[in-house]
């Protein structure tokens, strides 16, 4: 306080700068629930509040994969595997917890929806779990303890296949504060135990004529380069909340078509990240990170330097399909505005995510992406054969680059391109506008 005071009087701070920053803070604190004198209550209605987060979560869950319509799942009995499947972990620990009331594993989600559940891989799950958890600490906000993954023979996935019609196996990763993902197995690779039982129950089940289901349980990602091709279909479902079981029933069921995509890009290798060279730390001192990446990050770095990766940011399947036409854009008034006409083609009801990339003229000096997002929104429920008019608007202002010489935020003058896109890199269709 006493240095703004001394900035004041002695003219380093301009007062007309402390007036618009008080203005800004005040501005907030007006429109805040306490200033409003806001009714709260300690008897929320949990019943409500239920069913927001079941809605959530399936309006998240990214399809990654879905050869030969293996999802949606069909009255089939599923063979459950991975302790996850029978333990999902709802949220993460510190600020990711998630203070619940109950918790809906997959494998009573599954049953609340009228599937049957293989009894044997069922009975040999739960009574691990229990007697694992039994020897455990309770969870608490800062640690959320996690079942080890239980190594799987032969004889146990053959009986279980041999009495199911699909199998559905997850892998699941905690997340929490005051650490770092590692590039080491059960982290960012799966374990031995994970690799050895994915390998084992998709071989069986491909051999006995039937699919398996990967479900990941996590807020991130793990590696999947080497597994992706064993397995008929993938869906992640992040860390859903407390009625998480329930809707990934929602979703593996067809009772929710899937709607999600990736928030980041799944590189096929860790290294192809631009900023695995000096993360965590550089030239060995664990000391020094540099950012020598600058804003070559995620889908602008793989982009810009054509590395094809697993899966592309903005990514997701359906169980429909979307066409795209009659992309449209008009610049006026200080702001740009671009709709694309959005046609469900299958046979089912479906929402579609589009996202709005813009490529900048060429700026001398400035590392220039090929594209960047700049807008996306997320279509309502289509039925097939019609259609929605999806527009998306963006400012000047969000063209802007900041000019380093100048020190200033500066928008380029020159021809931008659009690109109308449901994802990184499946464009489906472009436009231009000169600024």
């Amino acid at each position: 306080l006493d240095d703004i005071i001394n900035g004041v009087k002695d003219g380093s701070l301009a007062e007309a700068d402390l007036d618009l920053a008080v203005k800004n803070i005040m501005g907030i604190m007006l429109k805040t629930p306490t200033y409003k004198h806001y009714q709260y209550s300690n008897k929320p209605d949990l019943a409500a509040h239920a069913k927001v987060t079941r809605q959530a979560a399936t309006d998240g869950m990214v399809l990654l994969k879905n050869e030969k319509e293996t999802l949606p799942l069909k009255g089939q009995t599923v063979a459950l595997f991975g302790t996850a499947s029978y333990d999902l972990l709802v949220g993460g620990s510190g600020s990711g917890n998630v203070n619940r009331k109950y918790k809906v594993s997959l494998n009573e989600g599954l049953v609340n929806n009228g599937m049957k559940l293989e009894a044997t891989s069922n009975e040999l799950y739960t009574t691990y779990i229990k007697e694992q958890k039994d020897a455990m600490p309770k969870e608490n906000f800062w640690a959320v303890p996690v079942v080890a993954e239980m190594a799987l023979n032969k004889a146990q996935v053959k009986q279980a296949i041999a009495g199911a019609d699909v199998a559905v196996i997850t892998i699941s990763r905690m997340a929490g504060e005051g650490g770092d993902r590692e590039v080491k197995a059960g982290d960012y690779l799966l374990s031995d135990v994970e690799a050895a039982n994915l390998k084992l129950v998709c071989a069986e089940v491909h051999a006995a004529g039937k699919k398996a289901v990967l479900v990941l349980n996590m807020g991130s990602m793990v590696d999947l380069t080497a597994y992706v091709g064993m397995t008929d279909a993938v869906l992640h479902a992040w860390m859903g909340g407390q009625e998480m079981g329930n809707s990934l029933a929602d979703v593996l069921m067809g009772k929710v078509n899937p709607s999600g995509k990736l928030p980041f890009t799944w590189a096929k290798n860790y290294n192809d990240y631009s900023s695995s060279n000096n993360f965590p730390e550089s030239d060995g001192n664990p000391a020094i990170t540099r950012y020598e990446e600058d804003v070559m990050v995620g889908y602008r770095h793989f982009d810009t330097q054509k590395v094809q990766p697993l899966f592309p940011f903005g990514f997701g399947l359906s169980y429909t399909a979307f066409e795209y036409s009659d992309v449209k854009v008009a610049a006026a008034d200080g702001q740009i505005t671009v709709s694309v006409n959005v046609k469900n083609t299958g046979k089912v009801a479906g929402r579609e995510v589009v996202q709005l990339y813009v490529a900048q003229p060429k700026v001398e000096g400035l590392l220039q992406p090929t594209k960047e997002l700049k807008a996306f929104a997320k279509t309502a429920s289509i039925a097939p054969g019609e259609s929605e008019v999806v527009t998306m608007t963006i400012s000047n202002e969000e063209l802007a680059y900041f000019n380093e010489a100048n020190k200033a935020w500066t928008v380029a003058p020159g021809e931008y391109t659009v690109f109308v896109a449901a994802s990184a890199t499946d464009v489906r269709g472009k436009g231009v506008f000169a600024l």
